[in-house]
């Protein structure tokens, strides 16, 4: 099957470039990240709250580890998905790009009837996350195995469907690799090189890993200026070492807003939304507002509205509004919620 050069793939199909509009560059709707992630606690109490469905009597206590309670870690009803969706449709969004990959239970055929539900244009993931959450057989997979399969997400379709992906990620990596995870690096780079779909990387958490993961896709060849690191906040904490991955031709994503921290043992402190606006506008300062992403990485059901998290219209409603108050003109938040995820969406090939 022939790739739309020139346009972005959809779930629904191509489409110009233009319609895409305000565009989340990071989110799941529909994904399931229990089986990895959650343990059953021993003790009696803690393990009721922990099985039992989220709501008001466990939700503050979820929020302090979103892994204790395995509800949380589920995004699979269809109606509230629509509900929610729909919200950031109202707040003025066009577009969510859903980067659930091969084992965090994607679904393709959901994301299609979900975008006739909304009318939001959905671009769906291609390729596979952090190496728990392999399949077993990609131990036995080549880089060229890895590469043909997620060609074959975006030429033909996914997981046996006709539904094709518009972009490659989020290709999960941790630190130090994950095994198998360089592997599905260096395919994911060379599936870049054919399809002209852009490629977002989730790192891990730690200052030095971007760095490698550049020179991975260097090493590959990869269109760096089609290359995005995700997560950059929860990754990097110096303005330096940020344009240090921009400097090399990458885009940074500031993809956690809405998220305000955890008790668990961390690398460094997550930071607040305030913090991520302030870094924002001290990078757009520095002139790298070209090469900027935000977004939300919403993946559990305590960061939707339905349970008394913000929800995907976080940065139209409110993100939006305090950028504004901070100094940056429209046509800055227009370049970061527009211009550039237009610019990544869009296939080269």
């Amino acid at each position: 099957m022939s790739r739309p050069a020139g346009k972005a793939q959809t779930v629904l199909g191509p489409v110009e470039p233009s319609e895409l509009g305000t565009t989340l560059m990071h989110e799941h709707l529909f994904l399931d990240i229990a089986s990895h992630y959650f343990v059953a606690p021993e003790d009696p109490v803690k393990r009721r709250m922990a099985l039992a469905p989220l709501g008001l009597d466990n939700l503050g206590w979820v929020r302090g580890d979103a892994m204790r309670n395995l509800d949380n870690l589920h995004l699979d009803d269809m109606e509230m998905m629509a509900k929610e969706a729909r919200r950031f449709r109202n707040a003025g969004g066009n577009t969510i790009v859903d980067v659930t990959t091969i084992g965090l239970a994607r679904a393709p055929t959901s994301l299609r009837e979900l975008s006739l539900r909304t009318g939001l244009n959905i671009v769906a993931g291609a390729g596979y996350y952090i190496s728990r959450f392999h399949p077993p057989e990609v131990a036995g997979k080549s880089v060229e195995d890895i590469r043909s399969d997620i060609v074959r997400d975006i030429t033909v379709g996914m997981d046996g469907t006709q539904v094709r992906a518009g972009i490659i990620g989020e290709i999960g990596t941790t630190y130090p690799w994950g095994t198998n995870e360089e592997k599905v690096l260096r395919g994911a780079a060379r599936a870049q090189l054919e399809t002209g779909a852009a490629l977002m990387v989730h790192p891990g958490r730690n200052p030095a890993h971007p760095q490698l993961i550049l020179d991975v896709l260097e090493e590959e060849h990869a269109d760096m200026k089609r290359v995005i690191i995700a997560h950059i906040e929860r990754t990097i904490g110096e303005l330096s070492q940020m344009k240090a991955v921009m400097d090399r031709g990458a885009t940074i994503e500031f993809d956690v807003f809405g998220y305000f921290g955890t008790l668990q043992d961390l690398p460094f402190p997550d930071p607040n939304d305030q913090m991520r606006v302030h870094m924002v506008k001290q990078l757009v300062d520095a002139g790298y507002a070209d090469r900027i992403l935000i977004s939300q990485d919403i993946c559990e059901k305590q960061s939707l509205y339905c349970y008394g998290g913000f929800g995907y219209a976080h940065i139209l409603e409110n993100v939006v509004p305090l950028m504004r108050r901070r100094g940056m003109t429209q046509e800055t938040i227009d370049r970061i919620l527009v211009d550039n995820p237009r610019r990544f969406l869009t296939l080269v090939r």
